[in-house]
């Protein structure tokens, strides 16, 4: 997956936490997350650590590694 894919799927999921009526900041971590990783320079399937990227935490970054190593976010999949 790009670094653009990853970002959109991150940014749906803010979109679905929002309808879920989910907590307005981990709504926002995951949409400056995308934006981080949509800019990042280099693919994140390539970065050992995803929280050296601003803005990715280690919520995020196991979500990211969930993605890239199946394909899927569980989590997305279960909104």
């Amino acid at each position: 997956m790009t670094n653009a894919e990853i970002a959109d799927l991150l940014r749906q999921h803010a979109d679905l936490l929002e309808i879920a009526g989910e907590n307005r900041f981990r709504i926002n971590a995951y949409r400056r997350a995308a934006d981080a990783i949509r800019a990042h320079p280099q693919s994140v399937t390539r970065e050992p650590d995803l929280t050296v990227i601003s803005g990715v935490g280690a919520g995020i970054a196991a979500a990211v590694a969930e993605i890239v190593a199946t394909g899927r976010y569980t989590e997305f999949e279960d909104l």
